[in-house]
């Protein structure tokens, strides 16, 4: 009448590379809770050792697999979780830097809808188990009040007997009717994005095992680069899972949320949800005026518009936006948090179209010398703090077309042309700018790492790998990453570089436009952004030709630097997302955290501000406590690394950044028959080539035949004789006079032409 539990684990490799398996019996606690471990080994070699495991013996004995525990958040407050006073009573308390109790649920994370059902037992304890009827512990047994619980990521609701745990806002914990969000409202700015249940009745599982954090208190540094993996001095690699902390490059010009919590409570938020690492993004103008020179002198530094946005931290009233900056980066790494600096904007605003006039890395208001001394100072004042290990250089290079400018400015990869002038627009070479912005970091900080972003709003790193950054040292590469973005529309973006490359490709093209109308109702995203709803296949084909077969091929980092969604009815798009980020382990930064565009009472004619609905805090409330469930969960179920994540890749050799070399081989001018010679020819691509060239030199190759008739066309001399139509008339043919006494033939270049 005993349960045997069998559970199989791999276990590291040991020095020989030899294959080894872990096996573990548990046995139920009349037979001693004792599990027996064997060592089996090729060649074949036995090695038993009695372990004691009397705990999850016991949890083996009563259905529980010996698996790691979870933290239960509610959404009201992610700080607070499920735990259990002197009296035994269930209550809501503090879980903040790994405080509270766990419990063992065990969830399937890789399952289409990950779930989990049955006891809900206290983690360390082999005969506790939270009883329906008392919302208290009792001895674990199998009674109905004991069992039956159950969780899906679908609903985020702990259920018992059809009823929903809920917390009320004295923090009382009771089990009521379960309630279900209008999923048809049209302002997404409400609780949950107006998914799911409301915040009182949503639970985010957290697990107690979260390597991608742990790791932060082991890091050895500096941080580098070695293949497709950011890793420490030591070897050890980085899967980087973090958030953008946005309103410095905005008008505000200083970080959100500070008018409702702390920066402390800010940091530790952001390290407890699962993150290890924050996009810290700036303008210029925060650094200083148009026209103006960079300075550490606080008084001439750009001062924080309106003090209401610090209400929270009154220390920080009083000083410049720059200064501001500073404390929030000092609060993330104080608590072991890694941070990327992110160049954002020149003007300060909200970022992106090619209208705003900040899609170029210079515009009328800042130079480029503006933006490369901007990357050096930051890079320079941040130098003596390791944490600070990235410097994003740009965000989202992308084409200016603003009406008053002609031609318009277009950023590309490996090509630099005035070609196209003569349909309006002028092609600028983002590679040489990008070598340029990567020497003026490493002038500032030679430990700093570059990250990159692709050109037409961080959509395309396709010529990357055949045209690195122009750099003098080929070791630097261990200090380079590169940046895409990910969202909805996106997907009409990858479309166009696929067809541009592919126009012949009609088949796919008639497969893409049935799967975009091949669904019963479209979303509104779908609506919005048509497209977006491709089948995973196409997806992933889309993602693979923009860039990542960096990543595939071991060749460099790709860190999506911005991913988001107000809404989970992007369906196919956001499900797409999640399970190619699984796939490849993809390095990530979700946009944003925060619930504010513009914060309350920051602009008198609009004292409500501007909420982001994308953000991971729970617009609803605007507290930046509360929380979206369904979009933390969804993004804590691919915050670790997958099972075949490396524990150790090679360290690439010492580099020592020299300055004047660098600065050299940055300013090279473009080869454009480079560029060329780089390009995958196919089949597709010469057709594509031939056409456009057709296309482009028809009008040359028309007025030369017209030129090539006319000559033959013309007379010897004045007054010889044309045997169709007679003597012609002592005029200047160039000049295109009509004037035959006998015909009506018209003469002259011009007509002809």
């Amino acid at each position: 009448g005993e349960f045997i539990a069998v559970h199989a684990r791999p276990r590291p490799l040991p020095s020989d590379d030899a294959p080894r398996v872990g096996l573990v019996l548990s046995l139920g606690p009349a037979s001693a809770m004792a599990g027996l471990r064997w060592g089996l080994k090729r060649p074949p070699l036995l090695g038993p050792w009695l372990l004691a495991s009397g705990l999850a013996g016991q949890a083996a004995a009563l259905g529980f697999p010996a698996t790691p525990s979870v933290r239960i958040a509610s959404a009201v407050d992610v700080g607070k979780c499920l735990g259990f006073g002197s009296n035994k009573a269930l209550v809501l308390e503090d879980c903040l830097d790994g405080a509270g109790h766990s419990w063992n649920w065990t969830v399937d994370w890789s399952a289409e809808d990950p779930r989990t059902e049955g006891f809900l037992q206290l983690a360390g304890s082999a005969d506790k188990c939270l009883s329906a009827t008392s919302l208290s512990l009792e001895a674990c047994g199998k009674k109905s009040d004991l069992l039956g619980w159950s969780w899906s990521i679908s609903e985020l609701q702990i259920k018992h007997g059809g009823k929903c745990l809920a917390v009320d806002l004295g923090s009382k914990l009771t089990l009521e009717a379960c309630e279900r969000l209008d999923q048809n409202a049209s302002e997404w700015a409400l609780d949950q994005n107006d998914y799911g249940a409301p915040a009182q009745q949503t639970w985010v599982l957290m697990p107690t095992a979260r390597p991608q954090v742990d790791i932060l208190d082991s890091l050895q540094f500096p941080l580098r680069v070695s293949g497709r993996h950011v890793i420490d001095s030591a070897g050890q690699p980085l899967k980087l899972v973090g958030v953008n902390w946005i309103g410095a490059h905005m008008e505000q010009m200083v970080n959100n949320g500070l008018n409702y919590v702390t920066m402390k409570h800010m940091a530790k938020y952001i390290r407890h949800m699962g993150f290890n690492h924050v996009r810290m993004n700036y303008a210029l103008a925060m650094l200083h005026a148009p026209g103006q020179p960079l300075t550490n002198k606080s008084k001439e530094l750009p001062k924080v518009p309106n003090p209401s946005v610090l209400k929270a931290n009154p220390d920080l009233v009083g000083l410049s936006a720059l200064e501001v900056f500073d404390k929030c980066i000092e609060a993330l790494t104080d608590e072991g948090v890694l941070v990327i600096l992110n160049n954002h904007m020149s003007d300060a605003g909200w970022c992106c179209t090619e209208s705003d006039g900040n899609g170029m890395w210079w515009n009328e208001n800042y130079t480029t010398s503006d933006w490369l001394d901007a990357l050096t100072f930051l890079s320079q004042r941040y130098a003596g703090n390791p944490r600070v290990f990235g410097h994003d250089i740009r965000n989202e290079p992308r084409p200016d077309l603003r009406p008053e400018l002609t031609p318009g400015s277009v950023p590309w990869w490996g090509l630099e042309t005035e070609l196209f002038s003569v349909f309006g627009y002028r092609i600028f070479d983002w590679r040489i700018a990008a070598s340029r912005g990567a020497v003026a970091v490493w002038k500032g900080d030679p430990e700093m790492n570059v990250i990159v972003e692709g050109v037409w709003f961080a959509s395309n790193l396709a010529y990357v790998e055949e045209l690195p950054l122009n750099l003098a040292q080929d070791c630097l590469k261990s200090k380079v990453f590169y940046s895409l973005h990910e969202y909805p529309w996106f997907s009409m973006i990858y479309g166009i570089w696929d067809y541009a490359i592919n126009p012949f490709m009609v088949m796919k093209l008639l497969s893409d436009i049935k799967n975009l109308f091949d669904t019963e109702e479209w979303t509104d995203v779908q609506k919005q952004h048509p497209g977006s709803e491709q089948e995973y296949p196409r997806f992933k084909e889309f993602r693979v030709g923009a860039g990542w077969n960096l990543v595939e091929e071991n060749i460099a980092p790709i860190w999506v630097s911005e991913v988001g969604t107000d809404t989970r009815g992007a369906r196919r798009w956001y499900n797409n997302t999640l399970k190619f980020f699984r796939e490849v382990d993809a390095d990530w930064c979700w946009w944003p955290v925060d619930v504010d565009k513009i914060p309350v009472d920051f602009d008198p004619s609009n004292p409500e501000g501007l909420v982001d609905g994308s953000g991971i805090f729970n617009p609803g409330y605007r507290d930046y406590k509360s929380v979206v469930g369904w979009k933390l969960q969804d993004l804590i179920s691919i915050q670790a690394p997958g099972p075949g994540y490396p524990k150790q890749v090679p360290v690439p050799e010492k580099c020592t950044f020299d300055l004047q070399s660098n600065l050299e081989a940055a300013a090279a001018p473009t080869d454009n028959f480079k560029f060329l010679a780089t390009i995958h020819w196919s089949w597709w691509m010469i057709l594509w080539a031939l056409l456009l060239l057709l296309v482009l030199t028809s009008p040359l190759v028309v007025c030369c035949g017209c030129m090539y008739c006319c000559y033959k066309r013309k007379p010897a001399k004045v007054g010889d004789i044309d045997e169709n139509e007679g003597l012609l008339p002592k005029k200047d043919w160039q000049e295109g006079v009509k004037q035959q006494s006998g015909g009506g033939a018209k003469r002259g270049l011009l007509q002809c032409c």
